[in-house]
């Protein structure tokens, strides 16, 4: 779901197609043994929470982190508590997306903080650029960015996450989009 589940100006929401009934409908045609998540729930009882950007259209970690509890919670397990990992702050005015698209003043002045949530355990993360050459880090968060590109490096066509400490008989496929680099993390 997209930032605009939390607008409560009714005349601004009318604008827009109503998510709910879109992942309702999804979710009622998904085939038997497809396990779909619909995040929209968890993600609208905490939309007063700083969960989307206000000059960015991707959705912070925090909103991340509720998409990965219930991903997780889907699939019969625990959601690590978000109290129990590191919060660090990236960058205390962050100007995202929705400003580098129109470089609108107006869009400046609602700066952001860009905040992370780091992984307590040990990770291996090898990413394969389009050139087929390979960069390996020992985090999915670069604290050195101060840009939503933080997580994960950004998009890339391909990268394997290992994290030693976990059972290494169950693996993961994700295919995403930019919103996915925030909550990949939290699957660590």
């Amino acid at each position: 779901p997209t930032s605009a589940i939390c607008i409560d100006n009714e005349k601004i929401k009318a604008q827009f197609p109503d998510q709910k009934e879109i992942f309702d409908s999804i979710s009622a045609m998904s085939p038997e043994g497809v396990n779909f998540v619909n995040v929209y729930g968890e993600l609208w009882a905490h939309r007063d929470e700083y969960i989307y950007f206000r000059t960015d259209h991707h959705w912070t970690q925090r909103g991340a982190y509720y998409a990965y509890k219930a991903f997780v919670e889907s699939r019969g397990l625990d959601a690590t508590p978000i109290d129990g990992m590191e919060k660090i702050v990236l960058n205390e005015n962050y100007n995202g997306s929705m400003y580098e698209y129109t470089k609108d003043e107006r869009v400046k002045s609602f700066s952001d903080q860009l905040e992370a949530y780091k992984n307590t355990k040990r990770v291996t993360m090898t990413i394969t650029s389009r050139d087929g050459s390979t960069q390996t880090y020992d985090s999915t968060i670069m604290e050195w960015s101060s840009q939503y590109s933080a997580f994960l490096c950004g998009d890339n066509p391909y990268t394997v996450i290992n994290v030693p400490d976990n059972p290494q008989d169950k693996n993961i496929l994700v295919l995403k989009d930019s919103y996915g680099d925030a909550m990949i993390p939290y699957l660590a």
